[in-house]
Parts: structure tokens; sequence; C-alpha cells
């Protein structure tokens, strides 16, 4: 997670400017400004938000297995890019994977399709999540948790979009692994961290894995 360049902290301050208040009116119909502050201690329905790259699902991994350990009964859900589809989907802890061809990653910009994003949207909207947590801070990312109408939305607060958070986790800058900037999220939700250690799963061809595995860089 770098530091923002000045131009995107401009942009950012644009973005907040104009949409802040909108978004309060918004929650304030809501109700939402008046919610405590503290989170259920179970859900029923949970999305996931990953729509960068391979190393990035990678990378998240062991946050994806910290949750489905501390929501064992909860269905939970991934919203990703179809860049790591066959990866996704043999990912043991996820009931059910959405893909979606966001323009946020390089490969994928070229693919967006407007009328895809209002069809996911709405397809997501009538799942009803409890909560939709994003593991990077991203301001498309929270952007897009608003409108999918999830009653909690979780992530880190350091963009110009965290005014759309219900529940902001505060960001550790002596993390300095994406691996562990990832767990911190699931720490919040209390999760017990067992391992730290990134997974893969690809049947037969286990030096293709350690090879992917390694170019994470991430010892513990």
């Amino acid at each position: 997670m770098r530091k923002m360049k000045r131009s995107k902290k401009l942009l950012a301050f644009v973005f907040s400017l104009i949409f802040s208040p909108i978004v309060y009116i918004i929650r304030l119909f809501r109700g939402e400004l008046f919610q405590p502050a503290g989170l259920p201690d179970t859900f029923e329905k949970i999305l996931v938000i990953e729509m960068f790259g391979i190393g990035d699902f990678v990378m998240a991994s062991s946050t994806f297995r910290a949750l489905r350990e501390r929501y064992p009964l909860a269905k939970i859900s991934l919203l990703a890019t179809p860049i790591f589809r066959d990866l996704a989907k043999s990912c043991p802890y996820f009931d059910n994977i959405v893909f979606f061809e966001c323009p946020w990653p390089a490969q994928s910009v070229y693919k967006f399709n407007i009328k895809k994003l209002f069809k996911t949207i709405k397809c997501l909207r009538k799942e009803k999540f409890d909560i939709a947590i994003d593991l990077r801070g991203d301001t498309r990312n929270i952007l897009l948790k608003f409108f999918l109408g999830a009653k909690y939305r979780l992530g880190y607060s350091i963009g110009p979009g965290d005014f759309l958070l219900t529940n902001k986790v505060p960001f550790n800058k002596n993390l300095k692994h994406q691996v562990d900037q990832n767990l911190n999220i699931a720490k919040f939700l209390g999760a017990e961290i067992k391992s730290s250690k990134p997974e893969l799963w690809i049947e037969n061809n286990n030096l293709y894995a350690n090879k992917l595995l390694n170019t994470i860089e991430y010892k513990k």
C-alpha cells in the first residue's frame, strides 16, 4: 500500500468533497450513522472482494483460511477477477465465487463492460450480505461495496473512500508485508491466526505451486 502522489491526493480530496455529503445523507436515512461501532459475533452471509492479480490472491489465501475458521457456518462468497479463475475455483474456503472483469488490474482494463458491472451489482444485491470485506482499502472496492448494499462494510481507512465504510480497520504501518496486512483484517474480526503461510491449490503440479509461492518472498 504505497503513499499517494500529490495528484492522487488532490483527486481524493475532490472525490471526498463531492460525495461525502451525499453519502452521509444516504446513511442518515438508512440509520447507519447511529449503529453501534461493534460488529456482531457471527454473520450468515459474507462477501470478500479480491480484484487484483494472482500474486495478490495467493497472499490473501491465509486470510481466506482465517476467515473460514472464524466463521465456519457462514456462507462466504468471493467477488474476484477471472485472471485467477482456476486458482479461485480450487480454494476450499468459499461457498460461492462470482467472477467480474473489473478495470482495476491492467490486464482487464480493455475487457471491462459497464452492462456487466450493473448486472453483477444487481445480482449481488439480491444476496443481502451481512458484511463485505476488502483487504486493500482500495477506494474502487469500497465504492463497489457501498453499491452492493452490505449492512457492514469493513476495510482499511487509508483512501478517499473511507467515509463509505461502516467499520474502519486501523492501518498498521509496522506490517511491511501484504500477507500480514491482509491477516490484520481477520484479526480485527476476532480470528485466531494459526498459520500465516499462504496456500496454493494446484493438483498434480506441486513444482509450479512451490515456484509461485517462492516469488512472494514471505517468511514467518
